[in-house]
């Protein structure tokens, strides 16, 4: 009995999730699509990373894929772009919408990826875990003139070296962000600031700075 509930319940999970997106809140915005750029469109909007949802003044609901969009900026000024060709664990995005979080001559990006848990069942037939989601962030790193980004490592704390090796191609010309990075300053909760800073050749300033002694 406790394995056909298990069963049920494994099968369920990806609807009852999609059911649970459809009481997500939409938020205005406008949205460009990739067959017409010039055109600007309006709606309630809610991004995901594997889909945009557009709901109109009639209550409509309309899916788009990443590679059909073009531009998303929600009321709230939230950026979205299409991006593809990065690797997640191993793994090649190959579409995907992300989250602008700064641009110029560095464009930084965030991906939230959701991982989807099955409920687990214990030796005694006892519900261990009944399963639900987890969501993930990673950052992304894009020059101007490339045409693919480059995931930072997961870590994204001060104190991860490889998190700091990955920063560094990027602000060599710049002194003073290098030594934010020697002195582990940087982590994924001040990065914006640390590349806005990058973009716009003004002094790093944020109210995050971390330190580390690792």
């Amino acid at each position: 009995m406790h394995k056909f509930l298990l069963a049920c319940l494994t099968l369920l999970l990806p609807q009852l999730l999609q059911a649970q997106n459809l009481f997500e809140s939409f938020k205005p915005g406008t949205y460009y699509l990739a067959d017409s750029r010039r055109v600007h469109y309006e709606g309630q909007l809610k991004v995901h990373s594997n889909e945009l949802v557009v709901k109109d003044n009639q209550g409509k609901v309309t899916r788009f894929k990443p590679e059909e969009v073009y531009y998303i900026k929600l009321a709230d000024r939230t950026r979205f772009l299409p991006s593809a060709g990065f690797l997640l664990s191993g793994k090649q995005i190959n579409s995907s919408l992300v989250e602008v979080l700064d641009s110029g001559s560095v464009m930084l990006m965030r991906y939230e990826h959701v991982t989807t848990m099955a409920p687990m069942m214990g030796a005694s037939g006892n519900m261990v875990s009944y399963g639900g989601r987890s969501a993930q962030s990673v950052y992304l790193l894009q020059l101007a003139d490339a045409s693919e980004p480059t995931a930072l490592p997961s870590a994204g704390m001060a104190s991860s070296k490889k998190f700091r090796e990955a920063l560094a191609p990027y602000v060599g010309a710049r002194p003073d962000l290098v030594q934010l990075l020697a002195d582990k300053r940087i982590s994924t909760n001040n990065l914006a600031d640390f590349i806005h800073a990058l973009n716009t050749g003004q002094p790093f300033v944020t109210a995050t700075a971390e330190t580390s002694t690792f």
